[in-house]
């Protein structure tokens, strides 16, 4: 009798493992029906790529054009990380003022002032960067880069509200 039970014993924690296992693994995109391996190869190529390389890429720019536009880039690179590194400073201190009984109205409500500034500060200066780039293009390229710009909006905003497909 005890050797039926342990045998059983063994037998179901050997099973609940294996179910467990079989529970852990991931859905593999190659399961799914539809998959196509060459599409998802190539849109991983141009996806992951940063945007300012799709961009470019997607334009069909002569060198000329390509140039202006690397310089425009470089140049808002090198002011926005000024920017943005201030900006991050501002943020650590709100979240060390937000901690333990460190908390003072006054000093939060100027660090979001400071922080709405900064912001506002790097809008405005990517929607100049735009404009530059845009009087580099031609009215076709315009058009594409806009919508490239309007896609990118959209596609990050859904990202930031739970899900792509929503």
């Amino acid at each position: 009798m005890t050797t039926t039970i342990r045998s059983f014993t063994i037998l179901l924690v050997l099973f609940a493992f294996t179910a467990n296992v079989n529970a852990q693994q991931r859905f593999n995109r190659a399961d799914r029906p539809g998959f196509n391996q060459g599409q998802c190869a190539q849109m991983s190529g141009t996806q992951n790529a940063p945007q300012h390389t799709r961009l470019m890429a997607m334009l069909d720019l002569t060198e000329e054009q390509e140039e202006g536009i690397n310089t425009i880039h470089l140049n808002g690179q090198k002011e926005m990380l000024e920017l943005r590194t201030t900006l991050q400073q501002k943020r650590a201190e709100l979240r060390t003022l937000s901690v333990g009984n460190n908390y003072d109205a006054a000093k939060v409500s100027q660090l979001a002032n400071e922080i709405g500034s900064l912001q506002a500060q790097m809008i405005t200066k990517r929607a100049t960067h735009q404009q530059q780039i845009k009087q580099l293009l031609n009215e076709e390229q315009r058009i594409k880069f806009d919508n490239f710009h309007v896609n990118q909006g959209q596609r990050m905003g859904n990202k930031r509200n739970g899900g792509w497909n929503q």
